[in-house]
C-alpha cells in the first residue's frame, strides 16, 4: 500500500492511500463518511477485497477529517468537491488507462452524488453505501427549523460546533457548512440532471437509525436506482460479521456489470 499527499489550488492538503496492482484496468475511489477517514474499516475491507477481484483502490481524507493535514481545512461542500476532483485528477494522471469508479459511504455518498450532478467528473459509476440522501435534515432538522440555541451559542463562542451524530470521530462544523446544506437538497439537485454517463446502485441497512431506510428507498424509487436492503443491519453495515463481505460482493458485481 502506498501513501500520497496532494495539494489543491487553495493550498490545502489531501492525504491518501492507494493499493493498485500492476495490470488493473479499473480503480475505485472511496469517499468516506462523516467522521471517518482514508483508513477506516470500510477502506480496509476494500483494500482486502477489491485487488483480488481486479480493482485498484484509492482512499483519501475529506476536509476536516482524518489525523493528517486535511483536518485543518474547513468542512465546506466546495472544499469536499475540490478534494474529490483532485483525487480524480491524480488517479487519471497516475493510471491513465484505468476506468474510475466510486465507492461512497453515508456523507461521502451525499458528496459524490452532488459532485456528479454539478461538476465534470471522471467516474463511470457510483456504489452508494448507507447514503445520506437526507443530509440537510440530519443536521438542520425539518425545513423552516431554526438552529438550536445551544448550537448558536457554541457558534458564537468557538466559530464551530461538534454535534453528536454518531460519527466515530468528532468533526468541527463551521456555520457555513449548515448554509451549504440548506442550498444542497440532494433530491432537487439530482432531479435536474439526466445521467447517461454514471450508473448508480445503493445498499442500506433495514434498521438504519441515522439515515432511515424510508428516505433511502424513496430516493432510490424517485430516480430508479437499484437498492439492496440488508435485514437487521444498522448504519455501519457491520453488525453481522458477514455483512461487510456481502457489501463487497454487491459492489464487485455492480462494477463488473458496467465493464
Amino acid at each position: 500500500m502506498d501513501s500520497f499527499q496532494l495539494k489543491k489550488q487553495n493550498g490545502a492538503a489531501v492525504p491518501g492511500l492507494s493499493l493498485v496492482p500492476d495490470g488493473v484496468r479499473d480503480i475505485i475511489i472511496m469517499v468516506h463518511g462523516f467522521g471517518s477517514s482514508r483508513d477506516c474499516m470500510t477502506a480496509q475491507m476494500l483494500f482486502r477485497r477489491m485487488p483480488p477481484a481486479g480493482f485498484g483502490v484509492v482512499t483519501y481524507d475529506q476536509p476536516g477529517h482524518g489525523s493528517g493535514e486535511a483536518r485543518a481545512e474547513s468542512l465546506r461542500l466546495e472544499n469536499c468537491f475540490a478534494s474529490l476532483a483532485a483525487v480524480e485528477q491524480y488517479v487519471s494522471e497516475t493510471w491513465p488507462d484505468c476506468r474510475i469508479h466510486y465507492f461512497s459511504s453515508s456523507f461521502g455518498a451525499y458528496v459524490t452524488t452532488l459532485y456528479v450532478c454539478s461538476y465534470p467528473h471522471k467516474g463511470c459509476d457510483a456504489f452508494l453505501r448507507s447514503a445520506a440522501v437526507n443530509m440537510p435534515l440530519l443536521l438542520l432538522g425539518p425545513p423552516g427549523s431554526g438552529i438550536d440555541p445551544v448550537y448558536m451559542k457554541e457558534f458564537e463562542e468557538k466559530g464551530y460546533i461538534v454535534p453528536d451524530v454518531g460519527a466515530p470521530d468528532a468533526v468541527r462544523i463551521p456555520f457555513g457548512f449548515l448554509e451549504d446544506l440548506r442550498e444542497h437538497d440532494l433530491s432537487r439537485k439530482f432531479a435536474g440532471r439526466i445521467f447517461n454517463d454514471v450508473r448508480f446502485e445503493m445498499v442500506h441497512g433495514e434498521k438504519d437509525s441515522t439515515i432511515e431506510l424510508s428516505y433511502a428507498k424513496s430516493f432510490a424509487e424517485q430516480f430508479n436506482i437499484p437498492i439492496t436492503v440488508i435485514p437487521g443491519e444498522e448504519h455501519t453495515l457491520s453488525d453481522f460479521p458477514e455483512t461487510p463481505d456481502r457489501v463487497a460482493d454487491l459492489a464487485i458485481a455492480f462494477y463488473r456489470a458496467g465493464i
